[in-house]
């Protein structure tokens, strides 16, 4: 943690743990949105007719269910992406302390 509001730190061992994290929430929501897509697609709601229940399940139905599918792949898109994001970050911290530590090596009151 940084002794004041003028010094950055990052704590790099919890970005590098935090990048698996969010990348296994990303798997899980791909498996929900793969399961459930696959069983929405075995199992049709027959809304061919022009009755009334045929009429409201083309309208109540067929836009939540493409809604809720588009939600579910963009969580697991912006995980994924997060992830990638976080595990790049905590290696670039990782690489810039270690050359300012190789660097600061010597230097009397410096620290990393």
């Amino acid at each position: 943690m940084a002794d004041d509001g003028n010094v950055f730190s990052a704590d790099i061992p919890e970005l590098l743990d935090g990048a698996p994290k969010i990348e296994h929430f990303s798997t899980i929501m791909n498996d929900i949105y793969t399961n459930l897509s696959q069983t929405l697609d075995r199992n049709p709601l027959d809304e061919s007719g022009g009755d009334d229940i045929s009429k409201s399940l083309k309208a109540n139905y067929e836009p939540p269910k493409d809604a809720c599918l588009e939600f579910l792949r963009n969580v697991k898109e912006l995980a994924k992406n997060h992830s990638d994001d976080l595990g790049n970050m905590g290696n670039l911290f990782n690489d810039m302390n270690t050359d300012n530590t190789n660097q600061a090596v010597g230097v009397p009151g410096h620290r990393h």
